[in-house]
């Protein structure tokens, strides 16, 4: 390899190797300090000997196993005193997913074994925790970011700690472009057209991490989570979702003076209808779209194939609060992939009652946004659903007072594991109410029940905000 004389961060000069060689590197984050700045002095090395001067501390050791270069601890680190020592009937891959350029987390990445049903996503930080029975151990784990290169892993290389795993961002050549004009809303209309042919016509069952919190400021001042198994039918069947809670956690921090100044509604019922295959929103009924301006806004990748990137907004003279965001489109079947959307922020004021029924008259109370995401997966040639997030800020004030506190409102589902065999409906006295509040129902924590259940780790604001807590709390949350 050859590289100018430069003082750089380890990420920057290994990317400059990648470029050159075609190699990835592989390593904990912890053992090698990515961000710490280096001097090259040496320009001109071979790899081998670059990896040996450069970067290997003492006790480091590296290997090649395909196009990744290995760097690991031979020895592996025993655990603190009081630590919990991992699962020996999982395999626990943890890691980070940065863009490969920049080095910014990509959140909200989908994580899945290669060619199953099983998988998690990574939370706003890229961060990823997934457990996997032993039997999985030769499989391959497979990364996928809009508009970024898939890349798929050994579970040997990531089994050794904590990974940094880098995406690139694929770039489209202007012939690409060019050929690849398109209408928006003929495409649209083609996705509604085609969603028979996309998504599942018979019934599944779903295993799903949900939770749900509240914050004020920068402390928690509520927050949940929770295994469900739902029973779902197909897009276009009659029947409602059904949901069974099999175990969730509930987490504190309300005084008086901070108690509730409203009624919020369950976020559970808001994450079954973010299925926006099932429950049509109106910037994809055919009805309503007269009502919106769509306009293309590229096409880029996802999952090595190309998708359609359509903006919507209402029209101009639409004074009513609907909606605005993008649709990603896949290119060769016309299955809606992911949709990244918000009430317009100019008139959500106008609907303040569709999301605080009951508000407190001693108080002030003025929302600000209201943001959704919803994505899919591809699971044996159907989409089912993937990952969905909504967040409420509001800011509130008491009437006799100057100043106000910021509120959020979050709630999120990842779904870890489709089942399309042997799909039972559930019984109706095992379902529960979808508008129940998570958070005031009772519960039972069970830590032999939550070891065997892949969960999105709390990104760093939600961590922060439940170390602050001062009533008791299970440690489990952090780990």
């Amino acid at each position: 390899i050859q590289l100018s004389r430069q003082s750089n961060t380890i990420y920057n000069i290994l990317n400059q190797v990648t470029r050159q060689t075609g190699y990835f590197f592989i390593y904990d984050s912890d053992i090698v300090e990515s961000d710490k700045e280096i001097r090259i002095d040496r320009t001109r090395s071979s790899l081998y000997d670059f990896i040996n001067e450069i970067l290997i501390k003492p006790g480091l050791s590296f290997k090649v196993i395909e196009s990744h270069i290995l760097i690991y601890s031979p020895v592996a680190n025993k655990p603190e005193p009081g630590e919990q020592v991992p699962d020996k009937d999982f395999i626990i891959l943890r890691g980070r997913i940065l863009d490969s350029e920049t080095g910014k987390p990509l959140p909200y990445t989908s994580i899945s074994i290669s060619n199953t049903s099983k998988g998690i996503t990574a939370n706003a930080d890229g961060i990823y925790n997934l457990r996997l029975p032993h039997k999985y151990k030769n499989d391959t784990i497979v990364f996928s970011y809009l508009g970024y290169k898939t890349r798929s892993l050994p579970i040997s290389i990531l089994k050794r700690g904590f990974t940094d795993v880098a995406l690139e961002f694929y770039f489209l050549s202007l012939q690409e472009i060019v050929i690849s004009s398109f209408i928006p809303l003929n495409v649209l209309n083609k996705a509604i057209e085609s969603k028979r042919s996309n998504y599942p016509v018979t019934p599944a069952n779903y295993i799903s991490f949900y939770r749900e919190g509240i914050f004020i400021e920068d402390d928690v001042m509520q927050y949940t989570e929770a295994v469900l198994k739902e029973y779902v039918p197909p897009f276009f069947s009659p029947d409602r979702e059904m949901i069974t809670l099999l175990q969730s956690r509930n987490f504190s921090n309300i005084n008086r003076e901070d108690t509730l100044v409203f009624k919020l509604k369950a976020g559970l019922e808001g994450a079954v209808k973010m299925n926006v295959i099932k429950n049509i929103p109106d910037f994809l009924d055919s009805e309503q779209m007269k009502y919106y301006d769509y306009t293309p806004a590229g096409i880029i990748s996802i999952d090595d194939n190309y998708a359609y990137a359509i903006d919507f907004e209402q029209k101009e003279h639409i004074r009513t609060a609907l909606h605005k965001g993008t649709i990603y489109i896949d290119k060769d079947s016309y299955a809606i992939l992911s949709i990244e959307f918000e009430i317009n922020p100019r008139y959500i004021s106008n609907i303040q009652r569709r999301f605080i029924p009951n508000p407190n008259p001693k108080y002030s109370i003025n929302i600000r946004n209201a943001q959704y995401y919803v994505s899919y997966r591809n699971i044996d040639g159907l989409y089912h659903l993937n990952h969905v997030k909504g967040e409420l800020n509001f800011r509130v004030r008491p009437r006799n007072r100057i100043f106000s506190k910021n509120y959020k409102v979050f709630f999120e589902k990842a779904v870890a594991q489709v089942e399309t065999e042997n799909v039972r409906r559930l019984r109706r006295r095992e379902a529960i109410k979808r508008n129940i509040i998570l958070a005031e129902q009772e519960y039972k924590y069970d830590y032999d029940f939550w070891g065997g259940y892949n969960v999105i780790i709390p990104e760093k604001e939600i961590s922060k905000a439940l170390q602050r807590i001062n009533h008791k709390i299970e440690s489990q949350i952090f780990e």
